[in-house]
């Protein structure tokens, strides 16, 4: 007997395959940052506070901080000259 595979969903829709990710402000990436600091550097809790970004997206931002002290201006733009966070 061969047993069928079953699907169960685990409610993890990823939404439409190819579908951009939402572009930030700068304004909104100084906000994820310096809340992120203010959170002792928990992705969790600043997401969680703020409503967005993306684990992935706030940890680009992130690095981008870490490497320049500043943030990149628009999605594609690392390495760019951006806005610095709040101390």
């Amino acid at each position: 007997d061969k047993v069928d595979s079953v699907f169960w969903g685990c409610g993890g829709d990823l939404g439409p395959v190819g579908q951009e990710d939402p572009v930030y402000s700068v304004k909104q990436r100084k906000a994820a940052i310096d809340t992120f600091i203010r959170f002792d550097h928990s992705y969790a809790d600043t997401i969680a506070e703020l409503g967005y970004p993306s684990r992935a997206a706030l940890r680009m931002w992130w690095k981008e901080y870490e490497k320049t002290d500043q943030l990149p201006q628009q999605k594609g733009s690392v390495g760019k000259v951006g806005v610095k966070a709040s101390p």
